[in-house]
């Protein structure tokens, strides 16, 4: 058998980055959102006018931290790469959206902390994908095997 002698795949540091900070981005991009819904034209990327919208983005963007901070801390790929490809088509259709409504944008406000969330938002959208490609191509280059699945 091929795969005798090689043990399961690890987790590289890379992908162990691109998780762990997509966590904690995730967390700011959620508290934003939901705990202040009703000023999003002052400490958001762009102004959401509805603010129960703006509380569901949040909790939307809250449900993605246990799944991005848990598969961070695996020691396996296995345990770790369920989520890695819905995360990378998310930050892909995020910013294909983002540049097609860049106008909606904060990025000329005359609010420096709004202007601020723009840029980092288009930042964090433009880089992200590219970080989160570079993990997965580094981790499928990983010896191992990938153990069966567990209950």
């Amino acid at each position: 058998m091929a795969s005798e002698g090689v043990g399961a795949r690890p987790v590289v540091r890379t992908t162990r980055v691109a998780l762990g900070v997509g966590a904690f981005l995730v967390f700011l991009a959620g508290s934003q959102l939901f705990v202040l819904t009703e000023r999003t034209d002052h400490w958001f990327a762009w102004t959401i006018k509805v603010p129960l919208t703006a509380a569901f983005l949040g909790a939307f963007y809250w449900t993605a931290i246990p799944l991005a901070a848990l598969s961070a801390t695996r020691r396996t790929w296995a345990e770790a790469r369920v989520g890695v490809p819905g995360v990378f088509v998310f930050l892909v259709l995020t910013l294909a959206t983002t540049l097609l409504h860049l106008s909606l944008f904060h990025l000329h406000s005359d609010d420096s902390v709004a202007r601020g969330a723009a840029w980092l938002w288009l930042v964090i959208y433009a880089g992200d994908p590219a970080l989160v490609a570079v993990a997965w191509v580094l981790q499928s280059r990983i010896r191992g095997v990938d153990p069966p699945g567990r209950p």
